[in-house]
């Protein structure tokens, strides 16, 4: 469907052109056997160092303190397109829930 003022027509593709963007999250895949690399691995998944934690400390600080955010527009903002959270931001939700706790006993 194509808009009467549009500057160029635009038509469907068929099926044989679309591109199909695969990632594969298992090692066996590229002929890895294993490098001993499980801290990357680790950091993939998302276990946040340190400085990570401090770094969300202070945000999840502001968010409770300046935005007065509560705990049900954090889970929708921490949740991806997917419908659930990543490791990452379940600790970051961990980290404001903490806060806000502290805050509104």
């Amino acid at each position: 469907m194509t808009s009467t003022d549009a500057a160029i027509a635009v038509r469907a593709l068929e099926a044989d052109h679309a591109k199909r963007l695969l990632r594969s999250y298992h090692g066996e895949d590229k002929g890895d056997e294993g490098d001993g690399d499980e801290e990357d691995d680790e950091e993939e998944r998302g276990v946040m160092t340190p400085e990570q934690v401090r770094k969300w400390g202070l945000k999840a600080k502001k968010w409770v303190n300046i935005d007065k955010e509560t705990p049900a527009p954090m889970v929708e903002k921490l949740t991806g397109l997917s419908g659930a959270m990543s490791f990452k931001n379940q600790e970051k939700y961990a980290l404001f829930m903490d806060y806000w706790k502290r805050k509104n006993p």
